[in-house]
């Protein structure tokens, strides 16, 4: 072990969390017991210390803090169950721009501002046009695309742009584009091995229940039994999780 990465971890855990994080986190971690405060201050200080030195080693460091709800408090991780990966292996890029792009209105201000790439007045003025017309979800698109576009590139955010108006919009599909951002199951393959192929399932005994839940479309139209996949399509479970039938 590093002693002296220790003792910068124990040196961090001194600093007020007031004075590294946003105060807009909501009260749910300030209610927090203290051990935990200085715990989690701690992590930020330690990550900050690192950072500068891997700077001296011509490192490019982006430090940001946890992704938080400002409206509940709480973290978004693997300790809370919804943990979003910059790994497009485990979260998908279809997924993680969904996750940027379902942000409630008093978080996407926040995440607007800490998570993006865009300038100041960028964001003033995409915040304004948000407010005329809440319903149009602009800064959630703003928000969703460029960081879409900082983590897997401006190509692949493109792409899950022109999927996701297709999905939920109407709009023609590529199934070229499906194919390359969502799962691919063979045509052919039983309703139920396809929702736990796809990760739609996590078990057979859950893709069940889904089916007779009225939760399981192919292309629009209702799947209630145990049948074979013999079109081609996107089976959708739910509102928002899609895979390609080919």
């Amino acid at each position: 072990v590093d002693r002296s990465l220790v003792g910068e971890r124990l040196v961090g855990t001194e600093f007020r969390l007031d004075l590294l994080v946003f105060q807009d986190a909501g009260d749910g971690g300030l209610k927090a017991a203290d051990g935990h405060r200085r715990e989690e201050s701690g992590k930020r200080r330690f990550a900050l210390r690192r950072g500068k030195r891997a700077a001296e080693t011509e490192a490019d460091i982006w430090a940001a803090p946890l992704v938080i709800d400002p409206v509940t408090g709480v973290k978004f991780g693997k300790s809370e169950g919804n943990a979003i990966w910059l790994d497009s292996k485990k979260t998908s890029i279809f997924d993680f721009y969904q996750f940027w792009l379902n942000q409630s209105d008093q978080a996407v201000e926040i995440m607007l501002k800490f998570y993006t790439t865009l300038e100041k007045e960028e964001i003033e003025q995409i915040l304004l046009k948000h407010a005329e017309h809440p319903e149009q979800r602009i800064a959630q698109k703003a928000l969703a695309k460029n960081v879409t576009e900082v983590v897997h590139g401006a190509e692949n955010a493109e792409a899950v742009i022109s999927l996701t108006d297709s999905l939920f919009n109407g709009e023609e599909l590529d199934f070229g584009v499906a194919e390359k951002l969502l799962p691919v199951v063979s045509l052919g393959t039983p309703v139920v091995d396809a929702l736990v192929e796809s990760g739609l399932s996590s078990s057979k005994t859950e893709a069940r229940k889904f089916l007779k839940g009225n939760a399981v479309s192919l292309n629009g139209e209702k799947i209630t039994e145990e049948i074979s996949l013999e079109t081609s399509g996107i089976l959708k479970k739910g509102k928002n999780k899609f895979a390609v039938i080919r």
